[in-house]
Formats: structure tokens, sequence, C-alpha cells
């Protein structure tokens, strides 16, 4: 049926009825029934939620943009903290053999803690803000404990080990931290 064809048979049902129908249509048209105000409503509640659906989008994207921005420097962070415990775990030279390595590994160290440093400065500067810290009080706003102990000699809920460290990046949290904390209260 084409848009003139409807338009015809609606003159034509129009023709046809009593002014009782006449009456009857026009407070319908003119008053809303429950089912109608529901169907109203939620037509605006649509358009609320696609406004709601377009302001999320565009935080996953910023948010995208974000991590996008700081990944190499998470990866940097992480590569540095495993590079720190491998130094620590090196077992101890032999007697022959100290000088020679000592010599090498102090070289290597100390050019190390030279990239921690820029690096530390690297991050100050572009607001990326480490969450976790040994003696420090957990805190379940930036941190997930993955582990317990219970050690009377240490404050409770206080953080005994980094796992992983969380990061915080332009006031926003990036990741929780996993830590061991100890609890023995």
């Amino acid at each position: 049926m084409t848009k003139e064809q409807l338009k015809e048979f609606i003159c034509d049902k129009i023709d046809t009825m009593d002014m009782q129908d006449i009456v009857e249509l026009s407070d319908f048209l003119s008053n809303p029934s429950d089912d109608e105000k529901m169907l109203d409503e939620l037509v605006a509640i649509k358009g609320e939620f696609k406004k709601l659906t377009m302001v999320v989008q565009s935080l996953e994207k910023k948010q995208e943009l974000n991590m996008s921005e700081i990944e190499p420097y998470i990866t940097m962070y992480r590569f540095l903290e495993h590079s720190k415990d491998i130094l620590h775990a090196m077992p101890k030279l032999s007697f022959f053999n100290i000088l020679r390595v000592s010599e090498s590994y102090g070289s290597f160290k100390s050019g190390f803690v030279s990239i921690d440093i820029m690096f530390e400065q690297i991050t100050k500067k572009i607001s990326l803000i480490h969450t976790a810290s040994i003696g420090k009080k957990f805190n379940p706003e930036y941190h997930e404990v993955v582990e317990t102990v219970d050690d009377k000699n240490i404050e409770d809920e206080i953080i005994v080990e980094v796992i992983q460290q969380g990061f915080i990046y332009k006031d926003e949290l990036v990741n929780y931290a996993k830590v061991k904390v100890n609890k023995w209260k």
C-alpha cells in the first residue's frame, strides 16, 4: 500500500464514522493511554541509553589511547624490576674469579642504577606512578592481596612483597598492584 492509498483508506473510514466515534478518536488522540505513555518513556530511555553508550565508547577509546601511551613504560618498569631481581640473585663468586667478575659486575650494576634513575625521572614527568611499596599499608583501592603472611613482628596490613606493580596514570588507576600482606589480627 502506498502512502496515497493509506491516506485515502483513512479518509474513507473517517467518512463512515458517526459523531460518537469521532469524539472517541479525538479523546484517544489527545489523551494517550498508559501503553502509549510507556512507549514514549521507552523511546526517551532508548535515547538516553544511546547517549550513555556513546560516552562509554568514548571513554573506552580514551582508555585505549592512554594504555597505548603508557604500555611501553610499564613494560620497561617490569623489565627493570626483573633485572634487579636477577642481579640480587647472582651466585657468590669463587675466590679465583672474584676480581675479574667483580669489576664487570660493578660496571654493569652502576650502569643499571643510572638507567633506573633516568627511568624514574621519565615516569614522574609523564605522571605514571606506581602504587605499591614494601613497608607501606595495604589499600584496597590500589592493591589486590594475592597472598598473606602471619608475622607478629610486622604491623598488620603492611605490604611485605610486591608481586606485580600497579600504576596510576594521570590520576586514574591503570591496574591493581598484586601484593603479599601481613595479616595476623
